[in-house]
């Protein structure tokens, strides 16, 4: 099993800025695919984004997640990433798409158990150019994914609403328990 722990909900939650803190307090971080993917495509003028070509979008995440969990495997101490493979089970389900690769994959690469999941937090919730859910939307998106993990036989700790130092430190105090 990779070192790896998961950090997930809902977008526009926070994983991003406590993945980056956990990196500058000296800890190995795995960016979420979603983001790499888009910038990478729109950089191409590649149609392997959400709003283009959903599957594409799906596939070239699947293969980043997967890659990114191999690369990690056998890594030292832990490595956060944010968003896991599981996650896309649940982006597939968003686009109508069928989700038996990712579930598949999620099957073959398990993370460490327990998977963090951060609550939805309309006072940080913002959109931007790739992020156009309503907050309700990703809210809804939040808790499909966090069930997605409990149905995988995952546990999941919720990460409590707090400063981003703060949830740092509380991932890493129940990582060390």
């Amino acid at each position: 099993m990779v070192s790896g722990v998961v950090i997930t909900g809902p977008p526009g939650s926070g994983k991003t800025p406590i993945v980056d803190e956990l990196v500058a307090s000296g800890f190995t971080g795995v960016a979420e695919p979603a983001r790499e993917v888009i910038a990478e495509q729109r950089a191409l003028g590649g149609d392997g984004v959400w709003d283009r070509n959903p599957q594409l979008f799906l596939t070239l995440m699947l293969s980043r997640a997967v890659a990114d969990f191999q690369r990690m495997s056998g890594a030292p101490g832990p490595v956060f990433f944010d968003r896991g493979i599981p996650d896309l089970i649940g982006y597939a389900e968003l686009f109508g798409l069928d989700a038996a690769a990712a579930a598949k994959a999620a099957a073959a690469h398990r993370y460490h158990d327990p998977v963090f999941v951060l609550p939805s937090w309309p006072e940080i919730y913002v959109t931007d150019s790739e992020r156009r859910m309503t907050f309700e939307a990703a809210e809804a998106f939040g808790d499909r994914v966090r069930s997605i993990y409990v149905e995988l036989g995952y546990s999941v700790v919720e990460v409590p609403r707090d400063t981003v130092v703060a949830r740092a430190r509380f991932i890493l105090q129940t990582v060390a328990q």
